[in-house]
């Protein structure tokens, strides 16, 4: 347990803890690494609670509404937004606990589990539900700031669950080139998927490459065959660790990968040995975000 001297404090210990165990900030228990369950802990013990104190005070269902409303989801649904837990973990979350409430609230344990949570304009009772309230907080985040890539990916995950558009303003990069086209929207437009679409993006973002026209010889007719390749093994590293203005994931591509990254574009040449293209790209239309931009000039 090493010891950090502090300001007017001798030393201070830091608690070496596992990437599982967490410790409260701001609040809520978050572990390293983004598991949800000790937060839902708290949040379960806070609805047991908050319901033995409802039993015991046999006040009327309208009083009850009142302060499930106002007292008990305001304390559940702080921080939920910054939750990276999965549609199934959000589901589970709270167990069989809603249930249980009915009674309090006056409303039938018997009806179907989807009235529960309908807004009462749609003829159901509004109980709060972990997982709207959950995703409603995450996309709130999402405009306003960026979390890590856990997080990004359960949200993700609960807009395709609930057939959620999610509209975001940014600008659009225009394609560098005529005829160019983004190498992943191409893949994905001619049926790639799966393992071999993994494999090609992880050698893509090794390779530093966003549109077609990153790795097409200057005139824009073939590949560039430094690029069916690992380039950083080519002269052009020598003059640069990066070949693109843009930063790109670490990746380590294996062996398989390269062999399915060049088995793709000997397919989009035809076989052809030259790796030309059957159409190939025109001049600039606007600024390429690779190093290369100073030789297309002229094209």
């Amino acid at each position: 347990m090493p010891d950090v001297a502090m300001p007017r404090i001798q030393h201070l210990a830091i608690i070496q803890l596992q990437s599982s165990q967490a410790t409260e900030n701001l609040g809520l228990l978050a572990p390293p690494d983004g598991n949800p369950a000790p937060q839902f802990e708290v949040l379960r013990g806070k609805v047991d609670d908050w319901t033995a104190k409802i039993r015991d005070g046999h006040l009327p269902a309208r009083s009850n509404w009142l302060s499930y409303q106002c007292q008990l989801w305001p304390g559940l649904k702080y921080g939920l937004g910054a939750s990276s837990a999965t549609i199934e973990q959000l589901e589970k979350g709270l167990g069989s606990r809603d249930h249980k409430l009915l009674g309090l609230l006056g409303i039938c344990r018997n009806i179907p589990t989807e009235l529960r949570y309908l807004p009462s304009c749609f003829g159901g009772f509004a109980l709060r539900c972990l997982k709207f309230d959950a995703t409603t907080e995450a996309i709130n985040s999402f405009y306003s700031t960026t979390g890590p890539n856990s997080w990004i990916k359960s949200l993700w995950e609960r807009l395709q669950h609930f057939d959620i558009d999610l509209q975001i303003d940014y600008d659009v990069l225009p394609m560098p080139r005529t005829n160019d086209e983004c190498i992943m929207e191409r893949c994905v437009e001619e049926g790639v998927r799966g393992a071999e679409l993994a494999s090609i993006n992880r050698v893509r973002k090794y390779q530093e490459a966003l549109f077609l026209s990153d790795i097409v010889t200057a005139d824009g007719k073939k590949l560039e065959e430094t690029y069916l390749q690992d380039w950083r093994q080519s002269i052009e590293y020598q003059f640069g660790k990066h070949r693109s203005q843009f930063e790109f994931g670490t990746e380590c591509p294996l062996d398989s990968d390269w062999v399915t990254w060049s088995n793709y574009w000997n397919r989009q040449c035809h076989g052809c040995p030259y790796h030309r293209l059957p159409c190939g790209l025109g001049g600039l239309r606007a600024a390429s975000p690779g190093v290369k931009e100073e030789n297309l000039v002229g094209v």
